[in-house]
């Protein structure tokens, strides 16, 4: 298994690398802060923040403050960044096959892991393997976009 644990540094690399997210990041905002009021409001925010308004990836609350989805423990995001990597050309990305054969989710008993294959363009496969679906998900769609091979 990866050293890349779930978490939000990982839904931050899987956000940039797979998604085509900008990121405003929270340590970057505190040491170019111009004041104190502007540093204790970034002080108080989630650690990434997506910065990308309009796009499928980006979400906000009811003050319309943007936050990263969580790839790497959401099954629901995980399926988010299956569909970012879908596509029928280009060097990477996964073949969109039209029965679904392009990715392959399964849990393995004996091992007590689940193991993601997806079928890579121009052929080949990458695997990634961890101890839940949304993890070994976003392990192996950094591998197809060329993150980690």
């Amino acid at each position: 298994m990866s050293d890349l644990r779930p978490g939000r540094e990982l839904d931050a690399l899987v956000a940039e690398r797979v998604m085509g997210c900008t990121l405003w990041r929270r340590d970057e905002a505190l040491q170019t802060a111009k004041d104190q009021k502007e540093y204790e409001a970034a002080r108080r925010k989630d650690e990434f923040r997506c910065e990308c308004p309009g796009l499928p990836h980006h979400e906000s609350n009811d003050d319309g403050e943007s936050w990263l989805k969580a790839y790497s423990t959401d099954i629901a995001a995980a399926w988010e960044v299956v569909d970012a990597v879908k596509t029928n050309d280009g060097e990477n990305g996964i073949y969109d096959y039209p029965r679904g054969e392009s990715v392959e989710l399964r849990y393995l008993v004996a091992q007590k892991i689940w193991s993601v294959t997806m079928r890579v363009n121009g052929g080949g496969y990458v695997n990634a393997d961890a101890d839940t679906a949304p993890h070994a998900i976003c392990l192996a769609a950094l591998k197809v976009v060329g993150h980690g091979r």
